[in-house]
Order: C-alpha cells, then structure tokens, then sequence
C-alpha cells in the first residue's frame, strides 16, 4: 500500500506534538482556570485535568479562548479554538485556523526539550515513529 494513501497510517496526526513533563509544562489559562499543558502542536493542545478542577463543566465542540504561557518566559500566545476530546485526565483542543501555534515556537519548544530533558525526548521521539 502506498503511505501516501489517506489510509495507511490511520494515526499518523498532521503535526507533531511536543509532550511536557509535568515539572517543565506551560500553562494555559481560560477564564478563570489555569491548566498545565500535556502536549501541544501547532494545531492544538491537550490540557491536564487537575482533581480541584474537577467536575468539568466543559461540553464537546464548545468554543475556547485562553492564553498559552509558555516555560521561561519563552513566550506568551492568545489562542482559540473547539473542544474536541473530554476524558477524566486531559481536555483537547483543536485550534481555530488562523489561531494555531507558529512553527517557530514548536521547533522552540523542541529544541529546549531536547537540550534539557533529552531521555524525555528519546522516548517521546521513538513513540511518534511508532505513530502511538
């Protein structure tokens, strides 16, 4: 089969997510919540659900905004989007079009993972060539 089919790796996501160790996570701020970032990629990001934020009040396809700190003050990001996944641990957002995290800020992102994490790295990389 030709991996170029839409079908052949039916995992495969369009961008690549930089997952967080929680120590090291960003913060994303909606309202009056603030959560900590599990990954993200320029399309979106996943939030951790911590239990004093418990019980979610949060309907799927709802529209969000918030502001997307980034660790170090390596950048501050108004953003928008639609919730897309709800579960007991994290919430997922897919970013509106023209709201999406630049490029640069992701290869950022990687490159200060790589720098100061780089076993967390190594196994987050294999996993994406696994498409987990």
């Amino acid at each position: 089969m030709n991996p170029s089919e839409s079908n052949a790796f039916p995992h495969e996501r369009e961008h690549f997510r930089v997952p967080y160790a929680p120590s090291d996570s960003p913060h994303f701020a909606m309202g009056r919540k603030i959560f900590r970032v599990w990954d993200l990629s320029e399309g979106g990001l996943r939030l951790y659900i911590a239990d004093k934020q418990k019980p979610i009040t949060y309907v799927l396809d709802q529209p969000v905004h918030g502001t997307l700190e980034l660790p170090r003050k390596r950048g501050i990001l108004q953003l928008s989007g639609q919730l897309i996944r709800i579960s007991e641990e994290y919430l997922a957002i897919r970013l509106d079009r023209d709201s999406q995290i630049p490029l640069s800020h992701i290869m950022e992102e990687q490159r200060v993972m790589i720098q100061n994490m780089p076993e967390h790295a190594l196994l987050n990389f294999r996993a994406g060539l696994r498409r987990v």
